[in-house]
C-alpha cells in the first residue's frame, strides 16, 4: 500500500465528481424543463430549436396581422350596415314623394335626401382603422399573412361614398314623376352595390379566419416539435436525480473510509513498534 497517494481514494473522489455533476445536471433539467439549455448540451439541437422559435414567432405575428385585418374588415361592414339603412330610407322617402306629397311636402323629402346622401359622405370618410380612410377606395391593403416570403394578401378596398355608390346628388330629385323613377333606380343600384361590396370584403374576411386557423395549427405543431427536442422527460430526470443522489451520498461514505484507511495501517505500524 501507498501512503503518499491515496489511490483508491483518490479513484472515489473520480467517481464522486461525476455523479456530482451529473446529479447537478439533472436538478437544472427538472428546474428548467429543458435537456438542451446551452449549445454545449447539444449544438444541433439547438440550432434547430432557434429556428423552430423563429418560425413559431414569425407564425404568430402573422396570425396577428390576419385578425388585425379581420377586425379591419369587421369595421368596413359595421360602417357598411349604417349606410345601407341610410339607402333604404332614402328608397323610403322617394317612394314617399311619389304618392300624394304636396310641393311643400317634396320639399322637405329633398332635403333630407340631401342630407342623408352628406350622411353617407361622412361615414365613408371619417371610417379609419389605425390611421387609414378605408371606405373612400384610396387605400389598397397589403398584408403579410404567412411566414415566408409572398405570403401575403393584398385587398382593394371599395370606395362606400355617395359618388362611389353611384348616387349622384345633383340627379337625386323627386319634383317630377320621371325624376322619382330616376331616383328609385339610382337608389336601388347603390344599394346593390353596397351589398356587392359588403358580400366580396365578407368573402376575403371568411378566407382570412381559414388562414388564422391553419397558420395557428402550424405554429402548434413547431411548438410541439420544438418541446420535443429540448424538453426534458421529467420523469426520467427524477430517476436520474434518485440515482445519481444515491451515488453521491455512498461516495461522501467511501471517501471518508478511504480516508480513515492510511491512518489505520500507520496505527497498525506503530502498534507493532511498541512490540
Amino acid at each position: 500500500m501507498r501512503l503518499n497517494q491515496n489511490i483508491p481514494s483518490l479513484n472515489v473522489y473520480t467517481e464522486y465528481c461525476k455523479n456530482l455533476n451529473k446529479q447537478s445536471n439533472a436538478m437544472n433539467r427538472i428546474h428548467s424543463g429543458l435537456k438542451v439549455a446551452t449549445a454545449k448540451d447539444d449544438p444541433n439541437k439547438l440550432a434547430s430549436s432557434e429556428h423552430m422559435k423563429i418560425q413559431m414567432r414569425s407564425l404568430q405575428m402573422a396570425s396577428r396581422n390576419t385578425q388585425d385585418t379581420i377586425s379591419m374588415l369587421e369595421t368596413v361592414d359595421g360602417a357598411a350596415n349604417n349606410i345601407s339603412q341610410s339607402l333604404v330610407r332614402m328608397k323610403e322617402l322617394v317612394v314617399q314623394a311619389g304618392g300624394t306629397a304636396s310641393p311643400e311636402d317634396k320639399a322637405i323629402i329633398q332635403q333630407e335626401l340631401d342630407m342623408i346622401s352628406e350622411s353617407i359622405n361622412d361615414i365613408a370618410n371619417s371610417t379609419e382603422f389605425n390611421g387609414k380612410k378605408i371606405m373612400t377606395g384610396a387605400e389598397k391593403i397589403k398584408a403579410q399573412i404567412g411566414s415566408e416570403v409572398g405570403e401575403t394578401t393584398e385587398i382593394n378596398m371599395f370606395d362606400f361614398t355617395s359618388r362611389g355608390l353611384g348616387i349622384k346628388i345633383e340627379n337625386l330629385k323627386v319634383e317630377k314623376p320621371e325624376d322619382i323613377d330616376a331616383s328609385l333606380e339610382m337608389i336601388e343600384k347603390s344599394i346593390n352595390t353596397n351589398t356587392s361590396y359588403r358580400s366580396k370584403l365578407g368573402a376575403i374576411a371568411n378566407r382570412l379566419d381559414s388562414n388564422v386557423n391553419i397558420v395557428e395549427e402550424n405554429s402548434l405543431k413547431i411548438q410541439n416539435a420544438e418541446s420535443k427536442l429540448t424538453g426534458a422527460d421529467i420523469a426520467e430526470e427524477m430517476v436520474e436525480l434518485t440515482s445519481k443522489t444515491v451515488l453521491v451520498n455512498a461516495g461522501i461514505s467511501l471517501m471518508a473510509q478511504s480516508n480513515k484507511l492510511p491512518q489505520d495501517v500507520l496505527s497498525a505500524i506503530q502498534n507493532i513498534g511498541k512490540k
